[in-house]
């Protein structure tokens, strides 16, 4: 009996040798960067390093600078509030077929933006993201590809030219 139970600590004992140095690498992994506030510098930063075509656009003496990206020829902004804890993708067109059914059908129809008729009755589309508590980069990376392919269905069902 007393060899049955030294045969099993040294199992027991190798067992538990191996899970450590299995979970070893996992502990290893750096925690993702966490960002609860960005500015425009690190946003283009971040997108150029993506391969978007992005640029930061100069402010006036009121305003902060943008970031201007285009897509699909169109120039886009996205502008940070809250001192870049909040960031927002903007872009509007003049002279369009769009109607307001058409911005109630995609409003009605979409979750993660919004689109409306401006004072002058010109499209625009916006989508919003919150940075308090913090988000990862791949959050960060999957609100772009969000504005961008909400961009192009909203172009072809909205803006429609």
């Amino acid at each position: 009996m007393l060899a049955f139970i030294r045969q099993f600590s040294r199992t027991l004992t190798v067992v538990a040798a191996l899970c450590v140095l299995l979970t070893a690498p996992t502990f290893a992994q750096a925690a993702p960067e966490v960002f609860d506030s960005l500015t425009e510098e690190q946003i283009v930063e971040i997108m150029k390093a993506e391969g978007y075509a992005v640029e930061l656009e100069p402010g006036d003496a009121d305003s902060d600078p943008d970031v201007l990206w285009k897509l699909d020829g169109s120039k886009c902004l996205i502008f940070t509030y809250d001192k870049g804890h909040a960031i927002q993708f903007y872009v509007g067109f003049t002279d369009t077929d769009a109607t307001l059914r058409k911005v109630n059908e995609w409003n009605q129809t979409k979750r993660f933006s919004r689109s409306y008729l401006d004072d002058e009755d010109d499209p625009c589309l916006e989508l919003d993201l919150d940075l308090a508590g913090g988000i990862t980069k791949d959050r960060l990376l999957d609100f772009f590809k969000t504005c961008k392919v909400s961009f192009s269905q909203w172009h072809k069902q909205v803006v429609g030219d």
